[in-house]
């Protein structure tokens, strides 16, 4: 109806509009990237939609991670886990996820209900002082949700300085609230 093929970012109309993904298929069939992906000589070059590695993962296109998840929040060990949705991903919506993590039941989660969200900033790129909102977070105990403003489900391809910035504040065990 509308044209667009693309169920991973509802702006990009196509995969083919996205240029950025031939310069990732490159670095990735480099011969020392396969070697420290520990991908066995002799396999063919990166296919984004393998039909040998679709076909194993099948059956875990429609399985629940949700057990999973409320295993990990509740671990003795308090692991911290983050979770991240691009605003824009329509192959697996943010509101689908927040859906999910409203119907977990772990010990936190009470917390988390009642926790707000939080708007995610940053200084902008030049150093001009101009803050730019991120994203928005909800944080509760050892468990944030992070919408990623204007990123689709491949967020790293649209938007890799954020998702930098928030690999940085999430392994420096910082908020996501400035």
């Amino acid at each position: 109806m509308t044209g667009f093929t693309n169920r991973y970012n509802l702006l990009v109309a196509s995969n083919s509009s996205q240029p950025e993904f031939k310069y990732f298929y490159s670095y990735v069939d480099q011969p020392e990237v396969r070697q420290a992906l520990h991908i066995k000589p002799g396999m063919g070059p990166f296919r984004l939609k393998n039909p040998k590695v679709l076909s194993s993962l099948k059956k875990d296109y429609v399985r629940s991670v949700k057990h999973l998840y409320e295993q990990l929040l509740d671990a003795p060990e308090g692991y911290r886990v983050l979770l991240f949705s691009g605003q824009l991903d329509l192959a697996v919506p943010y509101t689908a996820t927040e859906n999910m993590i409203y119907n977990m039941e772990w010990g936190g989660k009470e917390a988390y209900v009642g926790a707000k969200k939080t708007i995610w900033r940053s200084a902008s790129a030049g150093g001009q002082g101009k803050e730019e909102i991120l994203g928005f977070a909800k944080t509760a105990n050892n468990f944030t949700h992070l919408l990623i403003r204007n990123a689709g489900h491949r967020a790293p391809f649209d938007q890799p300085e954020v998702l930098f910035k928030m690999i940085t504040t999430f392994t420096a065990g910082k908020a996501f609230d400035s």
